[in-house]
């Protein structure tokens, strides 16, 4: 891990700590528990991932972005408007918390 940034050392390590123990050789345990590979939820999670991203692509998208320094990695190119449309309303947000802030210091309100 000699060559990742720093960033990226401390993001990794800290959110491996949050992650189940999957016990691969039962499949449908997760932290010693088991679970109905009937259940809705365990469905739903196995079609998003067979029918997902390859997970060497994946991979090698991950370590590039990390090579970059990058803080984010996307994947998919049909959420590119509403992460315009999110950034929008954060603006209109921003600016409507500074106006309020020029309010309350001129004793306004």
């Amino acid at each position: 891990m000699s060559g990742l940034p720093r960033r990226a050392i401390s993001s990794v390590s800290s959110r491996s700590a949050c992650l189940p123990e999957i016990d691969v050789s039962s499949p449908g345990a997760v932290n010693g528990r088991e679970f109905s590979t009937k259940s809705k939820a365990y469905q739903t999670v196995k079609a998003l991932i067979e029918n997902g991203m390859s997970a060497d692509v994946y991979a090698e998208l991950c370590m590039k972005a990390i090579e970059a320094d990058r803080l984010h990695v996307f994947n998919d190119p049909e959420v590119r408007q509403s992460m315009i449309d999110r950034h929008v309303a954060n603006l209109a947000d921003f600016d409507a918390c500074l106006a309020d802030l020029r309010s309350i210091q001129d004793g306004e309100g």
